[in-house]
């Protein structure tokens, strides 16, 4: 939803907080191991996205700050099984398109601060619509 390459899909207000949050993750994972889900058959990236991303739910396993989820309202688990369904085609798209750019051109950590992989008018939107939004970014 707020990332520019997913679906243009938006979200019940609600669970705002909760994949602005998740899509800060998927983000980070889709640049980190792009060069991996590069070489991978789709199945093999839905796999390996749906494995990272479980580990990332359970606020145990280290791969999440303390207290990362707690802080938000989680949608029920049948909700969240469809935003990765539908979005998983385009995180893998982006994850293949990240390695081509960088066989071209090689991008530095400052050339990359400069990509934002997030819509910022719609994230900005958003938070003038929900107060509940605004307050959740203040608090992040």
């Amino acid at each position: 939803m707020f990332l520019k390459y997913l679906s243009d899909h938006d979200v019940e207000e609600r669970y705002w907080p909760f994949i602005f949050r998740f899509e800060t993750l998927a983000a980070g994972v889709v640049w980190e191991a792009s060069g991996k889900i590069g070489s991978m058959t789709d199945e093999q990236a839905r796999e390996f996205f749906s494995s990272v991303y479980a580990g990332a739910l359970d606020e145990n396993s280290g791969l999440t700050p303390s207290g990362w989820w707690s802080k938000v309202e989680p949608p029920p688990y049948g909700w969240f099984c469809e935003y990765i369904e539908r979005e998983l085609p385009f995180m893998i798209k982006e994850a293949r398109r990240l390695v081509e750019e960088r066989k071209n051109a090689a991008q530095t950590d400052e050339e990359r601060k400069n990509t934002d992989s997030f819509d910022r008018v719609k994230v900005r939107r958003c938070a003038h619509s929900s107060p509940v939004f605004r307050s959740f970014l203040g608090q992040s």
